[in-house]
């Protein structure tokens, strides 16, 4: 008969932190709400968050692929980052790798269901697309492979880049296609500096 484990869980942070979902600081959040985001949405062309996108997930994959191998799996508690809500500030490269492909995923439904005018099924939920850690099955070449083609594959798939069509996101509220792609451009780069701050702190 074969014994059963418990999944593993990522392990407790060193220090008690928020739970998952809590959200920015107030006036953090506030800001990104009702000035950040459209403001800078509505700045940036389409093809400009592609670029971003394309740039930051490069970045990210290459610390991650710098770092040596028992590094990638290991915990580390980051200083507070703008734009990263406390709960995500004690993961490991590996966590920060599958965040990005479970949210980068959900969000590519998201940007072109609203560019053909159809409302996504269900509610975005932030606490639920925080990293199983050593439970996960995401790989680098899962995060390889999503990047690869994230921009590429939008430009196929998506019809109207303004469609007014709008789905609530827990932060920002109802937004519409293009905000929710800025948004994706802004989560890579606020994860690829955490990324780095871990990175920092394992030399350290």
């Amino acid at each position: 008969m074969h014994r059963m484990t418990a999944p593993r869980l990522p392990a407790a942070a060193p220090i008690p932190l928020a739970e998952p979902g809590a959200g920015l600081p107030f006036l953090e959040g506030l800001i990104s709400r009702y000035w950040l985001l459209p403001r800078s949405a509505k700045r940036m062309t389409w093809q400009d968050v592609d670029a971003m996108i394309e740039r930051e997930g490069a970045k990210v994959l290459r610390v991650y692929e710098a770092l040596k191998t028992e590094d990638r799996t290991t915990q580390v508690l980051v200083p507070r980052q703008r734009g990263l809500e406390d709960s995500s500030r004690y993961w490991s490269p590996a966590m920060v790798l599958e965040h990005l492909v479970e949210v980068g995923t959900q969000m590519q439904r998201v940007i072109i269901d609203l560019s053909h005018g159809r409302i996504p099924p269900g509610k975005a939920d932030i606490a639920a697309v925080k990293p199983k850690g050593a439970n996960s099955h995401v790989t680098d070449a899962s995060f390889r492979e999503l990047y690869a083609q994230q921009t590429s594959y939008l430009a196929r798939e998506v019809g109207n880049q303004d469609s007014p069509s709008r789905f609530v996101h827990p932060w920002f509220g109802a937004i519409t296609a293009r905000q929710w792609h800025w948004l994706m451009g802004t989560h890579t780069y606020i994860h690829r500096k955490q990324i780095e701050a871990v990175r920092a702190k394992l030399r350290s």
